[in-house]
């Protein structure tokens, strides 16, 4: 019923990336939900050929805590926790994805801190930048944590 990626948004986000654009994804189901269901096979085919991630599995980890990875994207780093027990400030995310690159260009750059499983995909080319995580940016637990990523992502998408 409800879709991360319908495919109407999937024709405009290719047209996007195509004319240049820089895209920051982020969710719990951002793999998951796309790559099941009776459109998978159309989901899977845009994770990797648009997005340039595939799916390695979904509830991915329990802990809430991700930190970066050796890559060539040096602004995405740091170690962040996202709430994943019930309290008073935000959901909890129950079910992150574990997403790892799909293609030469497309690199990890955070892992699960209890297993080691890619948490976050960066790729980059002349045309386009994409950065995406397999929890939900909003769920990072502090503001202070939250600037620091969104700061390493538009640096990221800055550099050329």
């Amino acid at each position: 019923r409800y879709e991360a990626f319908p495919s109407a948004l999937r024709r405009r986000v290719a047209d996007y990336l195509d004319r240049g654009g820089n895209l920051f994804v982020s969710g719990a189901y951002v793999g998951s939900d796309p790559c099941s269901g009776p459109d998978a096979e159309a989901g899977r085919a845009f994770t990797a050929d648009v997005l340039k991630f595939k799916l390695r599995t979904g509830r991915a980890a329990v802990r809430g805590v991700v930190r970066g990875a050796a890559s060539p994207f040096g602004s995405l780093a740091g170690r962040y926790e996202y709430f994943h027990e019930l309290n008073d400030e935000c959901y909890a995310v129950e079910s992150p994805d574990a997403v790892e690159p799909a293609c030469e260009g497309a690199f990890t750059v955070f892992r699960y801190g209890e297993n080691n499983l890619s948490a976050g995909v960066a790729y980059r080319d002349d045309v386009c930048r994409i950065c995406t995580l397999g929890f939900p940016f909003e769920a990072v637990r502090s503001a202070e944590q939250r600037r620091e990523l969104m700061r390493g992502v538009l640096e990221f998408f800055e550099t050329r």
